[in-house]
Protein backbone atom coordinates (compact mmCIF):
# COMPACT_ATOMS: atom_id res chain seq x y z
CA UNK A 1 0.00 0.00 0.00
CA UNK A 2 1.57 2.94 -1.05
CA UNK A 3 0.87 6.34 1.56
CA UNK A 4 -0.57 9.51 -0.58
CA UNK A 5 0.70 12.58 0.91
CA UNK A 6 -1.70 15.71 0.60
CA UNK A 7 -0.93 19.17 0.89
CA UNK A 8 -4.36 21.42 2.17
CA UNK A 9 -2.68 24.54 0.41
CA UNK A 10 -2.71 22.65 -3.06
CA UNK A 11 -5.49 22.16 -5.19
CA UNK A 12 -7.00 19.26 -6.02
CA UNK A 13 -5.24 18.98 -9.53
CA UNK A 14 -1.83 20.25 -8.35
CA UNK A 15 -2.25 17.22 -5.61
CA UNK A 16 -2.55 14.97 -8.20
CA UNK A 17 0.23 16.32 -10.68
CA UNK A 18 3.24 16.44 -7.83
CA UNK A 19 1.84 13.09 -6.28
CA UNK A 20 2.28 11.57 -9.99
CA UNK A 21 5.58 13.48 -10.50
CA UNK A 22 7.12 12.06 -7.01
CA UNK A 23 6.73 8.62 -8.49
CA UNK A 24 9.43 9.39 -11.09
CA UNK A 25 12.47 10.84 -9.01
CA UNK A 26 15.50 11.33 -10.89
CA UNK A 27 16.10 13.03 -14.47
CA UNK A 28 16.01 9.36 -15.76
CA UNK A 29 12.96 8.68 -14.82
CA UNK A 30 11.27 11.91 -16.62
CA UNK A 31 7.66 11.39 -17.31
CA UNK A 32 6.32 13.00 -20.60
CA UNK A 33 3.36 15.40 -20.70
CA UNK A 34 1.35 13.39 -22.20
CA UNK A 35 1.81 10.87 -20.60
CA UNK A 36 1.18 12.87 -17.43
CA UNK A 37 -1.83 14.38 -18.62
CA UNK A 38 -3.34 10.51 -19.33
CA UNK A 39 -2.60 9.33 -16.18
CA UNK A 40 -3.88 12.50 -14.18
CA UNK A 41 -6.85 13.13 -16.68
CA UNK A 42 -6.10 16.70 -16.80
CA UNK A 43 -5.59 18.55 -20.18
CA UNK A 44 -1.51 18.79 -21.18
CA UNK A 45 -1.34 22.78 -21.55
CA UNK A 46 -2.93 22.84 -17.81
CA UNK A 47 -0.74 20.36 -16.71
CA UNK A 48 2.14 23.22 -17.76
CA UNK A 49 0.43 25.82 -15.39
CA UNK A 50 0.21 23.30 -12.50
CA UNK A 51 3.92 22.71 -13.07
CA UNK A 52 4.83 25.83 -12.77
CA UNK A 53 2.89 26.90 -9.72
CA UNK A 54 4.39 24.08 -8.16
CA UNK A 55 7.67 25.14 -8.90
CA UNK A 56 7.20 28.88 -8.06
CA UNK A 57 4.43 28.83 -5.70
CA UNK A 58 5.44 25.97 -3.38
CA UNK A 59 8.76 25.73 -4.45
CA UNK A 60 8.96 22.02 -5.96
CA UNK A 61 11.88 20.82 -7.29
CA UNK A 62 10.33 19.84 -10.18
CA UNK A 63 12.41 19.46 -13.61
CA UNK A 64 11.64 18.80 -16.90
CA UNK A 65 13.85 17.99 -20.01
CA UNK A 66 13.68 17.54 -23.85
CA UNK A 67 16.17 14.99 -23.99
CA UNK A 68 15.46 11.31 -24.01
CA UNK A 69 13.52 10.47 -22.05
CA UNK A 70 11.75 13.92 -22.37
CA UNK A 71 9.42 14.97 -19.48
CA UNK A 72 8.88 16.05 -15.87
CA UNK A 73 10.58 14.51 -13.23
CA UNK A 74 11.62 15.25 -9.49
CA UNK A 75 14.96 16.52 -8.91
CA UNK A 76 16.61 14.41 -6.25
CA UNK A 77 19.87 15.39 -6.50
CA UNK A 78 21.78 18.72 -6.14
CA UNK A 79 23.34 18.19 -9.79
CA UNK A 80 19.91 17.39 -11.23
CA UNK A 81 18.88 20.92 -9.50
CA UNK A 82 21.42 22.92 -10.55
CA UNK A 83 21.46 21.18 -14.27
CA UNK A 84 17.49 21.84 -14.73
CA UNK A 85 17.57 25.80 -13.05
CA UNK A 86 21.08 26.62 -14.72
CA UNK A 87 18.97 25.83 -18.31
CA UNK A 88 16.48 28.22 -17.38
CA UNK A 89 18.83 30.57 -15.91
CA UNK A 90 20.64 30.89 -18.81
CA UNK A 91 17.22 30.82 -21.29
CA UNK A 92 16.24 34.13 -18.95
CA UNK A 93 19.52 35.85 -19.28
CA UNK A 94 18.89 35.63 -22.90
CA UNK A 95 15.77 36.92 -23.21
CA UNK A 96 17.04 39.53 -21.22
CA UNK A 97 19.65 40.42 -23.19
CA UNK A 98 17.45 40.26 -26.30
CA UNK A 99 14.68 42.74 -24.45
CA UNK A 100 17.56 45.24 -23.27
CA UNK A 101 18.77 45.72 -26.80
CA UNK A 102 15.39 45.72 -28.15
CA UNK A 103 13.85 48.62 -26.17
CA UNK A 104 17.47 49.94 -25.75
CA UNK A 105 17.79 50.06 -22.09
CA UNK A 106 21.22 50.63 -20.74
CA UNK A 107 21.97 47.44 -18.39
CA UNK A 108 21.50 49.74 -15.16
CA UNK A 109 17.96 50.41 -16.04
CA UNK A 110 17.45 46.73 -17.01
CA UNK A 111 18.45 45.75 -13.61
CA UNK A 112 16.59 48.51 -11.73
CA UNK A 113 13.24 46.96 -14.07
CA UNK A 114 14.18 43.49 -13.20
CA UNK A 115 14.39 44.61 -9.31
CA UNK A 116 11.26 46.33 -8.94
CA UNK A 117 9.38 43.41 -11.13
CA UNK A 118 10.96 40.66 -8.36
CA UNK A 119 10.12 43.04 -5.12
CA UNK A 120 6.48 41.87 -3.69
CA UNK A 121 3.87 44.32 -4.12
CA UNK A 122 0.31 45.11 -2.31
CA UNK A 123 -0.56 46.96 -5.64
CA UNK A 124 0.77 44.32 -7.81
CA UNK A 125 -0.98 41.00 -6.30
CA UNK A 126 -4.10 43.15 -5.24
CA UNK A 127 -4.74 43.77 -9.22
CA UNK A 128 -3.57 47.20 -8.65
CA UNK A 129 -1.31 46.87 -11.55
CA UNK A 130 -1.70 45.23 -15.22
Amino acid sequence: MQLELTYPELSHDEQSVLSIVRRYPGRDSALGARDLAAISGIPERRIRTIVRRLRVTFHHPIGSTTQEPAGYYLCVTRDELQEFTQTWWDFGIQQLVMVSRLRKFPPDELLAQIRLSLSPSPLRHSGGIK
